[in-house]
């Protein structure tokens, strides 16, 4: 669930479900609206901040923990796949992405044709240890962007797995 707490008192003003979904990132508030990626149900949510209501969302392939950041009327956040994700908030709709390289080399190996991660990538074992291993030789290596991009001057920047921090034009 996401919550909305009043700030003097503290009480429930709204609860929004997620679908049995982690909500792992930090929400951005702009325009009354609530901003945040979900993991397991993968999906961008925009919310109305007053009422909870959903606005709209979009779905993307792979896990998120980036929190967006908005900067230029655009929402910037990045998943597992290694892709950096630009979102118009204007007309509801993706606007751009970016890959970084391990995408290229090992998304066709991890990833089904419609970009999800594969079933036997994620677990193949018995095991948390086995889930952490393939979090680091096969996940990870694709480039994931787990960092909160920031956007400064028409660039947006972010780390990925990869150990590279990355700088590219909005």
């Amino acid at each position: 669930n996401v919550y909305a707490l009043d700030g003097k008192t503290g009480s429930l003003r709204w609860k929004y479900p997620t679908a049995g979904s982690w909500v792992i990132s930090t929400p951005s508030v702009i325009d009354n609206k609530v901003i945040f990626t979900t993991s397991d149900s993968l999906k961008f949510q925009v919310l109305d901040a007053r009422t909870g209501s959903e606005v709209y969302s979009l779905p993307y392939g792979t896990y998120a923990f980036s929190s967006p950041s908005i900067a230029d009327g655009h929402a910037y956040f990045g998943t597992f796949d290694g892709k950096l994700h630009a979102v118009d908030l204007d007309t509801k709709s993706y606007s751009g992405e970016f890959a970084v390289p391990g995408f290229a080399v090992n998304g066709p190996r991890y990833l089904t044709s419609d970009g999800k991660l594969r079933a036997d990538v994620v677990w193949t074992g018995d095991t948390l240890d086995d889930l952490i291993v393939n979090l680091r030789v096969k996940i990870f290596s694709m480039g994931s962007i787990l960092s909160t991009p920031e956007v400064l001057g028409g660039v947006v920047y972010f780390g990925s797995t990869d150990g590279t921090l990355y700088a590219v034009g909005q």
